[in-house]
């Protein structure tokens, strides 16, 4: 008889244990879905911001070109012009032109750099919450098929 009330004393604290076990595998999940709608919204954050350089760069590049067009005419201008004024006048603005021109090529240089940046994060960010979930799904998988049901103890 007292070895029928320890069995039922051990099956009572191995409901108790899972029950524990349970609540505390339920409250990290849920963690982890907020953990996991945190990354997924900063993701989308990151894709928008990649999105904008990129605009900011394509705008960049249509201007260079732009002012490599204005370039080509002002030295087409200044080899038909006669005038010294005129011709010293239109240097400096090709040379003004150049500077320009130099500062947009490393602002796209830097650009691109920020845009592959964001990129490398992204890929970490969307492969931490893919490992993540894996091993949240793998250890669920391995609780839910447990033959011994929360008997870990």
């Amino acid at each position: 008889m007292s070895s029928l009330i320890l069995s039922l004393i051990k099956v009572t604290e191995v409901i108790s244990r899972k029950k524990e076990l349970k609540e505390k595998f339920e409250e990290e999940i849920e963690e982890l879905k907020a953990d996991k709608e945190m990354l997924s919204t900063e993701v989308s954050m990151l894709r928008q911001e990649v999105i904008d350089f990129r605009t900011r760069v394509d705008g960049l590049v249509e201007e260079v070109a732009s002012l490599k067009n204005r370039e080509r005419f002002l030295n087409e201008t200044l080899d038909s012009t006669m005038l010294s004024t005129e011709v010293s006048m239109l240097r400096q603005e090709v040379i003004d032109f150049r500077t320009r021109v130099d500062g947009l090529v490393e602002e796209v240089a830097s650009l691109k750099n920020r845009e592959r940046f964001l990129n490398e994060t992204l890929d970490s960010t969307v492969s931490i919450s893919v490992e993540v979930f894996a091993i949240v799904f793998f250890f669920a998988q391995i609780l839910i098929r447990s033959p011994f049901k929360g008997h870990f103890l």
